[in-house]
């Protein structure tokens, strides 16, 4: 028996169980039988009919794809596109184009329609021959993987490796005239080259014309000609401008020993104003010969640097050369003039670039005061003057030159930059040109970036995969099978099955359930049933009606005995626990359909409540149109009891314990008064099935407790809850019997509890 904890888990449960499981597969065997026989010939007759067509393989590595249809100004190993880290979006390029119809049909178109379709039925219609081919095509790429696997499948042997062959020879020239476009690109940057090449040779004229304007050889020779000469200038000016300031504090440190510090000749300016202020005035011969001089020594320098720099006819040398033929002339003017000024010469000057007018420039202090000569001492203090006025004009001549070099140097620049960009688009499309050809020149077959690494293979067949198939179609049967035994049970067939049923779907108590006894049992029963409530002897020969005392178990089959004792033990514990004791006790049996067995059940329960303890029973049979009404002593008929209850003007209409149902129908309340005044111990109603109209149903508010009998895989679920609720709602008690219970899994599988749940 289970327990309360294992009821709750059965009604409250949604989850298959094991015995569930065994049950749905035993119960909807001949389901799973028959769609598997279905899945084991299918897979026959796919056997013989459709046998593994002969196939060729090949397998192909993308290293790389080469997109040259559009050139950019880049380098050549940008447009270069390896394949993804999953290597979907190049693979999948490639696969669309391996099976694009235009690549089949120009391939079948090569090879031959009549010859694809020779094994398929004939012609020569080229789309025909172009669909099958692509229908048997297999191309497909592992994942996170370069390789393209192609399969070509075909009845004819002779066939699928040279159309394989055929095809993948015209996927590479495919390839190329879709990525690459050789012959457009060729003539395209030819084109281009061409065009290139003649700009850059119009804008080196160009640069050549400006440099010889500007008479520069080179620009950054020129400002680094211009940066050292004003570095050298203003070197030399600041050589000189020490030199005069120590001749000056010499000139006047040899004048305060040579004249004596007296005060009136102190205080006498007249005889220094001359000396003071005529430098000032005008310059004197010998100091405007040292600044010739000067400048003729600047001029050479400056020319010799610019020769280095620019050429001879240069305007820059041109202009260097006429100031010095002019500084020339003038020298030439003071020495006729002042012929001993050809005694005069410069100091020598430093040869380097950073010279050191300290050791140069440093005096030699006259011994004597007899020495000294102050006149000659001046004048090199107005010569160095002159010098320095000189330098300063040069300096600020350069920079002005400097400045208007710049301004021709900013053109010679921007001339100099084109020309670069220029030349480096002429070697791109000259490269680019040159790989056209080196491309075309390899053609299709000999394509760097795929590689085959599987050439089509001789035809052979592929068992395994054909058996596979053959497997999965005797599985799928199978399958199948199964799936349509889990539908039907489920979901397809409504009707109550298993005492598990009956709580979880009609949440109704289970009192007991019983098995089917077969067709034959179920027959012998039902006959001698009928026999015993029409008062026919079963084991007299002639019919005759059995005597008060006769034995009724006699009538009954030994199978249902056992159930019959149950059902009334489980009876009396129910009423006994909800407190029924008096008497007598009203128990009906109901149905939802016909033919559930509540007049077997009935009959039963009568003959077993009468055999406990001499209890006096009356069975009153509502379920035909002419019922009867039989009392049980000891498990026997002893008579009619019925009568009594009855109004004087109808117990005429009852004979042999036969009544009209509807003069118990007219007479229900008054008879249920009777019989709740009787003597009997139990009265057991035989009440037809539940519905709407049915009289069960009015006299389901007197019953102390019903039985609502439910016939295992006939009563649906839906009708029993319908009629539970409709008996509800007189408020009566109600428990469910469940009959005809069939078993299906075997005991050594599974073993199930078919007693009260």
């Amino acid at each position: 028996m289970n327990t309360a904890q294992n009821k709750q888990e059965m009604t409250q449960g949604f989850g298959l169980t094991l015995g569930d499981i065994y049950y749905v597969l035993f119960r909807q065997k001949w389901w799973i039988t028959f769609l598997s026989a279905l899945g084991v010939l299918g897979a026959a007759g796919f056997f013989w009919i459709s046998p593994p067509s002969y196939q060729s393989e090949a397998k192909l590595f993308i290293l790389y794809v080469l997109d040259t249809t559009v050139p950019k100004l880049a380098s050549p190993e940008s447009r270069v596109k390896s394949p993804d880290e999953r290597g979907e979006n190049i693979i999948n390029s490639e696969i669309e184009i391996l099976t694009s119809m235009d690549l089949v049909q120009k391939t079948v178109e090569a090879y031959g329609p009549e010859k694809v379709l020779a094994k398929a039925g004939g012609g020569k219609d080229l789309i025909r021959a172009a669909t099958l081919i692509k229908n048997n095509l297999v191309v497909e790429s592992p994942k996170r993987s370069d390789v393209i696997r192609i399969v070509l499948q075909h009845r004819d042997p002779e066939v699928v490796q040279p159309i394989l062959s055929a095809l993948i020879d015209n996927y590479i020239k495919k390839h190329l005239e879709i990525h690459r476009a050789t012959g457009i690109i060729g003539e395209f940057l030819t084109q281009e080259t061409d065009q290139m090449r003649t700009r850059l040779a119009q804008t080196e004229q160009e640069l050549r014309t400006a440099k010889t304007k500007a008479d520069v050889l080179s620009l950054e020779d020129a400002r680094r000609t211009f940066s050292d000469q004003i570095a050298q200038i203003r070197q030399m000016i600041f050589s000189a401008e020490a030199e005069l300031v120590e001749r000056q504090a010499q000139l006047q440190e040899m004048r305060k020993s040579l004249i004596p510090a007296a005060k009136p000749l102190a205080a006498a300016p007249a005889v220094r104003a001359p000396d003071t202020r005529a430098p000032e005035t005008r310059m004197r011969p010998d100091d405007e010969y040292m600044a010739i001089l000067t400048r003729l020594d600047l001029l050479r320098k400056r020319r010799e640097e610019f020769l280095t720099q620019y050429t001879s006819g240069s305007s820059l040398v041109r202009g260097i050369n006429d100031q010095i033929v002019e500084a020339e002339k003038i020298k030439k003017k003071l020495e006729a003039a002042n012929p001993g000024l050809i005694a005069l010469s410069l100091p020598p000057q430093p040869t380097t670039s950073a010279p050191t007018p300290v050791a140069e420039l440093t005096p030699t202090m006259p011994a004597t005061s007899t020495t000294f000569d102050p006149v000659v001492e001046s004048a090199r203090i107005t010569a160095l003057q002159s010098r320095i006025k000189v330098l300063n004009a040069q300096l600020d001549r350069i920079r002005v030159e400097g400045s208007q070099f710049d301004e021709k140097g900013s053109m010679l620049n921007e001339l100099q930059r084109k020309k670069e960009l220029q030349e480096a688009s002429y070697k791109f499309y000259a490269n680019s040109l040159e790989q056209a050809r080196v491309e075309e020149a390899l053609g299709a077959g000999k394509v760097l970036n795929i590689n085959r690494i599987q050439q089509p293979s001789p035809p052979f067949r592929d068992w395994f995969v054909f058996f596979r198939i053959v497997i999965s179609i005797m599985v799928a049967g199978v399958v199948a099978g199964i799936a349509m035994a889990f539908l039907v049970d489920m979901y397809l067939d409504r009707s109550v099955r298993r005492p598990v049923d009956v709580e979880k779907k009609l949440r109704l108590p289970l009192l007991l359930s019983i098995r089917d006894i077969g067709w034959f049992g179920r027959r012998h029963v039902a006959k001698a049933t009928a026999k015993l409530m029409s008062g026919v002897d079963a084991e007299a020969g002639g019919g005759t009606p059995p005597e008060s005392g006769t034995l009724v178990t006699k009538l009954l089959s030994d199978p249902l005995l056992p159930f019959y004792e149950a059902l009334k033990d489980r009876l009396d514990q129910r009423l006994e626990r909800r407190g029924v004791t008096g008497k007598p006790k009203l128990i009906g049996l109901t149905s939802v359909n016909d033919g559930a067995g509540v007049t077997t059940l009935t009959t039963g329960l009568a003959v077993s409540l009468s055999e406990t303890e001499d209890r006096n029973v009356l069975l009153i049979d509502l379920d035909r149109e002419l019922g009867s009404a039989k009392q049980f002593y000891k498990g026997m008929i002893t008579q009619h009891g019925l009568e009594e209850a009855l109004d004087p003007k109808y117990k005429a209409s009852v004979q042999n314990g036969g009544i009209a149902a509807h003069i118990f129908r007219s007479q229900c309340a008054h008879i249920m008064k009777a019989l709740k005044n009787s003597e009997f111990d139990y009265i057991v109603f035989d009440m037809p099935p539940v519905s709407p109209t049915s009289m069960t149903v009015r006299l389901a508010g007197f019953m102390d407790e019903i039985l609502v009998v439910v016939e295992s895989e006939k009563t649906n679920q839906d009708v029993a809850k319908e009629a539970v609720a409709l008996l509800g709602e007189s408020k009566v008690s109600l428990c469910a019997v469940l009959n005809k219970i069939r078993s299906y899994v075997p005991s050594s599988l599974h073993q199930e509890f078919w007693g009260a749940s």
